[in-house]
C-alpha cells in the first residue's frame, strides 16, 4: 500500500510514457509506474511542501526569469535558517488559459514552484522574502503530455491543445479548465533529450481514496 500520495500523473498512451516524478540529483524519488488499457500512471508518494512565487502583470518569459531567481535565492540560503537546500525538479508554472479569440493564450498571472526535497519536509525554513511562499501540496491526479526541446509559449499552447484534444477523443472531461501547469526538468545548458510536460488536474481521480482511473 502507498503512503499519502503526492501526485498521480496520468499519461496518455502515445504522448510520452517515461516515468513522471519528483527528481533529486537526477533520480526519481519514490516513484512507480502502473498501466491500464488506455493510460500509463506514474505515482509519487509522500505529502510535500513546495516553494512558490506568484507574479502578476508580466509576460511569461519575464515572469519565468523573475520567479526562478526569487525561488533560487531561497534554496541558496535566503531563508529564516540560512539553510542551503538542493534543487529538485520539475519546476512547475501554473497558468490560466483565456477563452478562444482572446488577445493572448493565458492571463499574465503565473505561479512558479520548486518542490522541497524529502529530507527537508519537516524542517523547511520559512522564506524571508515577501514574494516567496511555502505551501502544502495536497494529493492530486493529473493528465500529462510530454514533449522535448526548449519550451516556449508557442510550444506550451500547442501541447496544451493537443492534450485537450487527446482527452476529448477518449471521452475524458473531468479536469479543471481554469488553470493548468507546465513542468520543466532540465537545466538551461542541457541541449539534448530535454523534457517538458503539460499537466491538467483531474477533478474526480483521487490518489488518497484509491479512485485512480476508475473504469
Amino acid at each position: 500500500p502507498l503512503p499519502n500520495s503526492l501526485f498521480v500523473f496520468i499519461k496518455l498512451t502515445g504522448c510520452g510514457i517515461s516515468p513522471t516524478g519528483l527528481l533529486e540529483d537526477g533520480k526519481c524519488l519514490l516513484a512507480e509506474d502502473t498501466k491500464t488499457s488506455r493510460l500509463n500512471v506514474g505515482l509519487i508518494t509522500s505529502t510535500m511542501f513546495c516553494l512558490s512565487s506568484p507574479l502578476l502583470d508580466m509576460n511569461s518569459k519575464l515572469a519565468g526569469k523573475t520567479a526562478f531567481w526569487r525561488l533560487f535565492r531561497y534554496i541558496e540560503g535566503s531563508n529564516a535558517k540560512q539553510m542551503k537546500i538542493k534543487m529538485t525538479v520539475p519546476v512547475t508554472m501554473m497558468m490560466q488559459p483565456l477563452k478562444p479569440g482572446s488577445s493572448s493564450f493565458v492571463k499574465e498571472d503565473f505561479t512558479m514552484s520548486f518542490f522541497i526535497p524529502f529530507k527537508h519536509q519537516k524542517d523547511a525554513p520559512a522564506p524571508t522574502a515577501d514574494d516567496v511562499e511555502l505551501n502544502t501540496v495536497k494529493p492530486f491526479c493529473a493528465y500529462v503530455r510530454e514533449y522535448g526541446g526548449f519550451s516556449n509559449m508557442e510550444k506550451v499552447e500547442t501541447h496544451y491543445k493537443e492534450l485537450l484534444n487527446a482527452l476529448k477523443l477518449q471521452g475524458i472531461d473531468d479536469f479543471y479548465t481554469n488553470m493548468f501547469y507546465t513542468a520543466s526538468y532540465d537545466a538551461p545548458y542541457k541541449l539534448f533529450n530535454r523534457r517538458n510536460e503539460i499537466w491538467l488536474i483531474s477533478k474526480s481521480q483521487n490518489p488518497v481514496k484509491g479512485r485512480i482511473l476508475a473504469q
